[in-house]
């Protein structure tokens, strides 16, 4: 029931209605996924933590390999902006673990 009345209360937020931070989720994501959110996380007390995209070393390492194959990591740091340590960190980690399940 509450979770219907919730839904019920969503449709009827307006953008104005919603702070700032909010507001440019609604930029990013749109409307109808916000009021969602609002509807499914709204009142938990537990602010959700979204991490940044360089937080995703797996996906950096799929993006070095598909992208920049056979490119030197210095030159792939210079044009990712990702630091050549944190590539060098990444490639080792995931080559070993790549090697290890053929």
């Amino acid at each position: 029931m509450r979770l219907e009345v919730s839904n019920k209360t969503a449709t009827h937020i307006e953008v104005s209605d919603m702070s700032a931070d909010l507001q440019h989720l609604v930029e990013v994501i749109g409307v109808e996924l916000v009021r969602t959110l609002i509807v499914e996380l709204g009142g938990t007390g537990n602010p959700v933590y979204i991490p940044d995209a360089m937080s995703f070393d797996k996906a950096i390492y799929r993006m070095v390999i598909k992208e920049y194959p056979n490119t030197d990591l210095r030159d792939v740091s210079f044009k990712t902006g990702i630091s050549y340590r944190k590539l060098k960190s990444i490639m080792k980690k995931y080559r070993k673990e790549r090697e290890i399940s053929t």
